[in-house]
């Protein structure tokens, strides 16, 4: 087998283990290798690729919310993009979010950031989050339910099409792959 791939997870700050929303306005950090539910995307990698890093930031930070300040927002890319070069990361897998909005607009900039710097990313969430119509036209997202205890199922979809995008740069149709159908803006 040839070069494993070399994933970066983003995370919030809850599922990285650093708090709630009294911590939500934190800045990005990384982290060397997987946290929390990236310990379980590492095992369904398998000899196929490893999280070489985790991209953690609060909700608050990234996604604007509860005041817009989009300084954060860039600052929050910035050091993605510095992640990826350091890393050269192949891939990307953010989340997932579930029904939070704000990690899901979270997610939703973590893909956009790592798709037009020519990294494949995906992401998963539930069909209702509102976070979804804002990304849905440019983003591979993996519908989820409202709630993290499908953690386990819904990693393991979003592993084998982030294997599938890192490998091959694309995805099949929407009813193929399981991912949301991607609408024209």
């Amino acid at each position: 087998m040839g070069r494993q791939l070399r994933i970066v997870h983003y995370l919030n700050q809850f599922f990285a283990g650093m708090g709630g929303d009294e911590k939500a306005d934190m800045g990005p950090s990384i982290t060397k290798g997987p946290v929390g539910p990236g310990r379980l995307l590492q095992r369904l990698l398998g000899d196929r690729g490893q999280v070489v890093a985790t991209f953690i930031c609060g909700d608050n930070f990234i996604s604007g919310m509860p005041g817009f300040d989009e300084s954060h927002l860039e600052q929050a890319i910035q050091v993605l993009l510095e992640t990826l070069r350091k890393y050269q990361a192949d891939g990307v897998v953010a989340g997932p979010a579930f029904d939070s909005v704000r990690y899901g607009i979270g997610c939703g900039e973590i893909c956009k950031a790592a798709q037009e710097a020519g990294v494949p990313a995906i992401t998963a969430m539930h069909g209702q989050n509102a976070a979804v119509p804002l990304y849905e036209h440019e983003v591979y997202i993996v519908p989820t339910g409202e709630s993290a205890g499908e953690m386990p199922v819904v990693m393991a979809k979003l592993t084998h099409l982030a294997l599938k995008l890192a490998e091959h740069g694309e995805l099949g149709l929407p009813e193929e792959d399981g991912y949301i159908a991607q609408r024209v803006a």
